[in-house]
């Protein structure tokens, strides 16, 4: 497996827009849901629990378009009923089911 470097995932996402038309907001779309998909597949074999089940979940973000991923996938979780509460680590921000705590 190669993991690529910062450097060559922004060629790789400059070039997916270039020759396919995937902006980066599509691409963190995609990538967000899939995430949520993938936790909520892991979480059902983990626990025996259906994919429907109310779970209470923590999505801790950072800056940039990881942080973007990782609100995309929170929106996922919390539209198929999960509670989600938010950290943003760059602004010191919490939020639980999508109001602010100070």
């Amino acid at each position: 497996m190669h993991i690529v470097t910062v450097d060559e995932m922004r060629e790789l996402e400059a070039r997916a827009e270039r020759e396919y038309g995937l902006t980066s907001h599509i691409l963190m779309e995609n990538a967000g849901k899939s995430a949520a998909e993938i936790l909520v597949e892991y979480m059902s074999k983990q626990h025996s629990k259906s994919r429907r089940e109310v779970h209470e979940m923590l999505v801790l973000v950072g800056p940039g378009n990881n942080g973007g991923d990782g609100l995309v996938m929170a929106r996922h979780l919390e539209q198929w009923g999960a509670h989600i509460s938010t950290y943003h680590w760059k602004e010191q921000l919490l939020t639980v089911n999508g109001r602010e705590i100070p």
